[in-house]
């Protein structure tokens, strides 16, 4: 090819791009027009039957906020929950309640074509009178990193975006098969979670954030308790004796995409009930790491970034236990 016609070619890819992500929507919204269009189940193992294109979308989670700007709809988002707060978009966007509780009717005035919904949890009545009032609720709650990006792929049909959600959860699962490689093959890290200090909380092996550690090459000291989120003694912890301690910090206003967050400071405010066990390996040795609240507790494309940052400090602590100590 000369440089000619490889400089038509640059230009025209862009053209041949658009063309391709207008047929999608053309066909998208030609099968509204010929009726209701069957899309793949949500989470609670429903089949999702929409009876109009999705042009208005509340989001009742920040993890459902960001999947939703991820996959370029963001400017359907009418309502959100008040902890929402990653894009920047998303601060004028009007809130309708917390995991806690929905207020209905601030719902049913923002008529919403789709509304997306987390866990039925402490809201379940709520959720049953949005539903009883005949709007679409659809739920999304994934529990692996690559579930997040099956997410992205479900979310982009249902809101009518469906090359941008493939784009988005192929290049997830590609990043995150790249980062299990780097740690495939090198030795286990034993980890405990800290999700609450006083008592101790922690998760199991069917949680998102299990799923993570996993795929650093960290193995969960209490992956095998029963509870999604189990709470345990401080003495069934040490004597586990977990190399590693993680924990999550509240930050304020949310991170920037791909910027790695995590500090090594065993003196934080967080782990000040493992003061007094200054035997524990991880104390002895500082292994003790705080994450960005917002990318490990949140189901979305943030969670590949929290990834990074787990996946480093294991191989900060594999670098320097091989070390003399």
């Amino acid at each position: 090819m000369n440089s000619r016609s490889a400089g038509a070619d640059r230009r025209e890819r862009p053209t041949v791009n658009r063309m391709r992500a207008w047929i999608a929507a053309a066909l998208w919204s030609a099968c509204f027009m010929a009726g209701a269009m069957d899309l793949p189940m949500d989470d609670a193992g429903r089949a999702v039957r929409l009876e109009r294109p999705v042009r208005r979308v509340i989001t009742l989670a920040p993890h459902l906020t960001e999947l939703l700007f991820a996959v370029g709809a963001g400017g359907s988002l009418v309502g959100a929950d008040r902890f929402s707060d990653a894009p920047p978009e998303v601060r004028g966007v009007e809130r309708v309640g917390d995991a806690n509780r929905i207020d209905v009717e601030r719902v049913l005035r923002l008529k919403p074509d789709l509304v997306l919904a987390w866990h039925r949890g402490a809201t379940a009545r709520q959720i049953g009178q949005l539903e009883a009032a005949g709007l679409p609720v659809l739920f999304l709650d994934p529990q692996s990193v690559d579930a997040v990006a099956d997410a992205l792929d479900r979310l982009g049909q249902w809101v009518g975006k469906p090359e941008a959600g493939r784009a988005r959860a192929a290049a997830l699962r590609s990043e995150w098969a790249a980062l299990r490689r780097q740690s495939a093959g090198q030795p286990t890290v034993r980890v405990f979670y800290q999700l609450w200090n006083t008592p101790p909380m922690t998760v199991n092996n069917k949680h998102f954030i299990d799923d993570v550690i996993r795929g650093c090459g960290g193995r969960n000291v209490f992956a095998d308790l029963a509870p999604l989120v189990p709470t345990v003694s401080m003495e069934s912890v040490l004597a586990k004796d977990p190399e590693v301690v993680f924990t999550a910090r509240e930050r304020g206003p949310a991170q920037q995409a791909h910027q790695l967050v995590w500090e090594r400071d065993p003196r934080a405010p967080e782990f000040i009930v493992w003061q007094d066990y200054r035997k524990s390996t991880a104390v002895k040795r500082r292994w003790m790491f705080t994450l960005d609240g917002d990318l490990i507790s949140r189901q979305g494309p943030r969670l590949l970034d929290a990834a990074r940052s787990i996946c480093q400090a294991l191989a900060l602590v594999r670098e320097e236990r091989s070390a003399k100590p």
